[in-house]
């Protein structure tokens, strides 16, 4: 059993990821033979449920239960809001999988989470018709006041967070700035020097394949920390 390739390597269709049989294959994946093969351009994750999964460079999130995504709230109805979560699939969440006390169907449920608002939310399930259920049954979950979102190629979100979270800890400390990295490939910015911050994801995004990110980025931050960035999220 050995892997192929390693945490973020951007992949090809009918390379060849993992030998063995030690893990399975995930989202952007297939089972060859003993092996597990990419089905598609994009970042190569070895996931801790033992699973192996390509996100694709470009295009849409492709959901998977468990992933933690930042989205919007598009429509309040009685019981449930529908949730843009940059996927090309409905994603809803139901008020029993977000609020802990009691609601009567005479509620207005916009008092929580209304139009507009932006959440923290997990992904439950994914049924096969690609419907997503949300919760907020998280310890990261919750509405996300102020700040600013930006959005970037789901596949690069593995390298904006870095080896043990080395690159998104850089921009923060050079920042002052709290941050909020969903899956989908969207990124809650809030803080001191939100500008900055922000041009850092979105170049760390574009610089993704690119080898000493982590030091380059170091050096970059330095020299622009506290000027004005101009970001189009």
């Amino acid at each position: 059993m050995s892997k192929h390739v390693e945490n973020r390597d951007i992949v090809t269709p009918g390379q060849v990821l993992y030998e063995g049989a030690d893990l399975e294959p995930g989202n952007g994946t297939y089972a060859r033979n003993d092996k597990i093969v990419a089905a598609y351009v994009g970042s190569v994750e070895f996931r801790r449920d033992g699973t192996v999964k390509v996100i694709p460079k470009q295009g849409k999130y492709q959901p998977q239960e468990g992933d933690t995504i930042i989205g919007e709230i598009e429509r309040v109805g009685p019981s449930n809001w529908n949730v843009d979560i940059n996927c090309a699939y409905s994603a809803f969440m139901h008020v029993n999988a977000a609020v802990d006390e009691y609601v009567d169907h005479d509620d207005d449920i916009s008092q929580w989470y209304g139009m507009g608002d932006a959440i923290v939310a997990k992904v439950t399930n994914v049924t096969k018709g690609k419907d997503v259920k949300l919760s907020m049954d998280s310890r990261n979950a919750r509405k996300l006041e102020g700040g600013r979102i930006v959005t970037v190629p789901p596949s690069t979100v593995p390298r904006i967070i870095g080896r043990k979270g080395t690159m998104v800890n850089t921009i923060k400390n050079a920042t002052d700035t709290e941050i909020v990295i969903g899956q989908n490939g969207r990124v809650w910015i809030n803080g001191e020097d939100i500008d900055t911050a922000a041009a850092a994801v979105k170049k760390v995004a574009d610089e993704a394949h690119t080898d000493n990110l982590t030091e380059r980025m170091e050096q970059w931050l330095n020299e622009n920390a506290g000027q004005t960035q101009e970001v189009t999220a």
